[in-house]
């Protein structure tokens, strides 16, 4: 099975409270999603088309001391026009649904290293990730009485180690539509894989440029910066 997804959030919402665990901050976001999709299974089967009315809402939860991310739960309710197909007939089929996700971090996900210092180099530590995926539809369910080779319903789940990340921390002044911030900018492999920006105000990240790849696994690439914030 293949699965690949291009798509924006616009305007992604982050809002940050103590509600978490004990030692955890619960981070709860929101937003519009807009994109395109392909499947693929045994070769045979295939679908590709464009999302529409699609919201994305979920959790996550990141340690009070580092800042690292530990689990992230998002659910993604959607239209999906699948343009094309492998079934036997040439018009799109539109087909609502809802993803559930879950991801889980062993020892956290660490982003960033504190203290970030002008000219600090390091590593972030290697660490397991396992998660879930869950996608429902009534069509899907409808259409698999009349073609058994089209699933009832997409799940999967997997495991993966994410290895240590080299990095280079820098200072720079960042313009981003929130305004302009004195940031650290963090290299990931002497930038081969991008850079992102931690700024002390607003305590948050200012900016994302980066391509992450697990061979085989997972290609991941991020692009983002902050367009606004408050306390």
């Amino acid at each position: 099975m293949q699965v690949a997804f291009q798509g924006a959030i616009p305007n992604l919402q982050i809002t940050v409270t103590d509600d978490g665990f004990e030692n955890s901050y619960l981070l709860e976001y929101s937003g519009d999603i807009e994109g395109t999709f392909d499947f693929y299974q045994d070769n045979s089967t295939y679908f590709s088309g464009e999302i529409y009315f699609t919201t994305l809402e979920g959790t996550m939860y990141m340690s009070k001391t580092d800042l690292a991310i530990q689990e992230v739960s998002p659910t993604v309710k959607s239209i999906a026009v699948v343009w094309e197909h492998s079934l036997p007939f040439a018009f799109p089929i539109p087909i609502p649904f809802t993803m559930d996700s879950n991801v889980l971090f062993d020892d956290g996900f660490k982003l960033l290293d504190f203290p970030l210092t002008d000219g600090k180099e390091g590593m972030t530590p290697a660490t397991n990730a396992s998660g879930e995926v869950e996608v429902n539809s009534i069509i899907l369910q409808i259409l698999n009485m009349f073609n058994p080779d089209i699933p009832a319903s997409i799940s999967f789940e997997g495991a993966m180690e994410l290895p240590m990340i080299l990095y280079n921390c820098s200072n720079e002044s960042i313009s981003v539509e929130a305004g302009t911030f004195d940031a650290n900018r963090i290299d990931v492999l002497a930038g081969m894989l991008g850079s992102y920006y931690y700024a002390a105000e607003p305590e948050f990240l200012a900016k994302i440029d980066v391509d992450l790849e697990v061979e085989d696994q997972l290609v991941v690439t991020i692009q983002g910066e902050l367009k606004s914030f408050s306390r």
